[in-house]
């Protein structure tokens, strides 16, 4: 009787505990956004500088997320897919690639098949060049997990370069915030306070993140929309701007609009890190960096990676900077070029050419423009390079960096801890496996010493020895 009564509770505790499981998996927030962003960044005179439009989808699964993107022109043809992600809380993952709608390589669908994969050391993502506008859709989409964690009102600044890892990661501002519905939940509003030790700087408003309204995925609350102003001194004011004001009224650095077209509870994608296919390069940035040597910065044969490769793109101008290569070039080296369907016989000859303005590139001025590199994955070193003064060396060395950032394929990069290529997508290895593979060197193994052989036979003999003397006393015994 007592066996069945013991029997039958644990047979209840086991459907209880499978109760309480799936009702603790399902009060797991999941949801989806779909939408589009426009950003504009303004010169110092409140004119126009760049505009980029994106459609937008972020999947969020508790505190991990993913948030997907695909930049196009006004016309709406996509230009750019990106897939940015952190699952840890510590390391942030970034695939991008550029679509080829000439197909000029190749590749099926007008896709390259080269992406170009980045991770860092972070929980929140930064970009490396103004135009990044992933960061806002990060803040009013899926930081409830931040937000509910942190225990200060200096917190980083998402939107700005300068406290990306390449700058100063450690860089962060007075805030305050919002939340539509208070702890766990996702802001509201997010203003970010100027911290300069001048009276009158000091407390005025930077940047501010405001939702144009609140919409639900089941219980979740989302913005259903925001607005994000940036500005530049004193002359900053947070707000609409005001009927018929021209953007210079307030000295916008950059503006941000973000509508959102649908919401969905539960997350359709089962692992939220981005996916990569065919031949990738990573720049990892967790990995120690190694110094190159200056005086290094001219191409050399052994460094054309794909020579036809290159040829394509510059005959296709596939990208802006391809375009600005093609145009350097002589009148007879545009014929040349154009004419040589088949490298063969004439490939030594159009390798010099396309060497010679590379080179020619290199010993120029700076050829950097956020209009020509838009959309191109740069290194910390190069980014590094972009915000000193340079000339002489260094401002050859930097104009080398940028033309290995744009043609990663086509070109050899100098050796660098931090960039590898992989064939077949990226499985986003931890740090210290990634350590191991690319940069610790392979340990010979160790011949013994004559001392440590001589040991061994010592303890060989002396192990024989008692094996032997116990085998003579079984004798003995009869045994």
């Amino acid at each position: 009787m007592i066996k069945q009564i013991l029997n039958q509770s644990l047979g209840w505790w086991v459907v209880l505990s499978l109760v309480l499981t799936s009702v603790v998996a399902s009060s797991a927030e999941e949801y989806e956004v779909d939408g589009e962003i426009m950003q504009t960044l303004f010169k110092s005179d409140g004119s126009v500088q760049e505009v980029t439009r994106s459609k937008f989808t972020v999947f969020v699964k508790d505190c991990s997320w993913l948030i997907q993107t695909t930049d196009h022109d006004e016309s709406g043809m996509p230009l750019i897919v990106r897939e940015t992600a952190c699952t840890n809380g510590s390391e942030i993952y970034e695939m991008q690639r550029r679509i080829d709608h000439e197909n000029t390589v190749g590749a099926p669908g007008g896709v390259r098949s080269l992406s170009v994969a980045t991770i860092v050391s972070n929980n929140v993502p930064i970009g490396q060049m103004d135009d990044y506008f992933v960061c806002h859709l990060w803040e009013m989409f899926a930081s409830k997990c931040f937000f509910q964690k942190i225990s200060t009102n200096w917190i980083t600044p998402v939107y700005d370069l300068n406290a990306s890892v390449s700058v100063d990661p450690k860089l962060t501002r007075e805030a305050k915030w919002q939340l539509i519905s208070g702890s766990g939940s996702l802001p509201l509003s997010v203003v970010y306070l100027e911290t300069s030790g001048r009276p009158k700087v000091a407390g005025r408003t930077n940047a501010i993140y405001m939702a144009t309204g609140v919409t639900n995925a089941g219980v979740t609350q989302i913005p259903s929309g925001f607005v994000f102003l940036a500005g530049y001194g004193l002359r900053f004011g947070p707000g609409a701007m005001l009927s018929g004001a021209s953007p210079a009224t307030y000295h916008f650095s950059k503006q941000a609009i973000a509508t959102v077209s649908a919401v969905r509870e539960g997350c359709s994608r089962s692992e939220l890190v981005p996916t990569t296919d065919g031949k990738t390069i990573v720049i990892d940035q967790r990995l120690p960096p190694v110094a190159v040597p200056t005086g290094t910065t001219i191409f050399s044969e052994d460094e054309m990676q794909s020579l036809s490769g290159m040829v394509i793109r510059l005959r296709g101008h596939s990208d802006k900077v391809s375009a600005f290569l093609w145009h350097e070039l002589a009148n007879a080296d545009q014929v040349m070029l154009t004419n040589s369907q088949s490298l063969g016989t004439m490939g030594k000859q159009v390798q010099g050419v396309v060497l010679e303005a590379l080179n020619k590139i290199v010993a120029g001025p700076c050829i950097f423009e956020p209009e020509r590199f838009k959309g191109i994955s740069l290194r910390p070193e190069t980014t590094n390079l972009l915000n000193q003064k340079r000339s002489g060396d260094k401002l050859a060395h930097l104009n080398r960096l940028l033309l290995e950032d744009a043609f990663p394929v086509e070109l050899s990069p100098r050796t660098h801890p931090s960039a590898y290529v992989v064939q077949d997508g990226v499985d986003w290895l931890p740090v210290e496996k990634a350590k191991q593979i690319y940069i610790s060197p392979p340990v010979p193994p160790q011949k013994p010493t004559q001392r440590a052989t001589v040991v061994f036979y010592i303890l060989m003999v002396s192990v024989s020895a008692v094996f032997l003397f116990f085998l003579s006393r079984l004798k003995r015994r009869g045994i």
